[in-house]
């Protein structure tokens, strides 16, 4: 468990810094732990989406047309994905 943590703390970082990593590097880092492929997106997903959020929120360059752009296009998709 120490080292699922350990790991996870390191791969968010990579994410923070780098905009990539948790779910490329740690996807496959869990599932060779022993987790499914579900359970580990169960547990990496919500850190990658906070991240990338927060990314969004704190940024300092916000390019608020691309973000209207990038929401009208992807939104229904998410929406109607369920």
């Amino acid at each position: 468990m120490f080292i699922d943590l350990l790991i996870l703390t390191a791969l968010c970082f990579f994410q923070s810094v780098f905009g990539i990593g948790i779910l490329l590097f740690g996807t496959p880092i869990f599932i060779i732990l022993g987790y499914d492929y579900y359970v580990a997106l169960l547990i990496i997903l919500p850190f990658s989406i906070t991240i990338s959020i927060l990314q969004i929120i704190f940024s300092k360059n916000k390019n608020y047309e691309f973000v209207i752009k990038l929401s009208f296009y992807s939104l229904p998709f998410f929406l109607f994905h369920f």
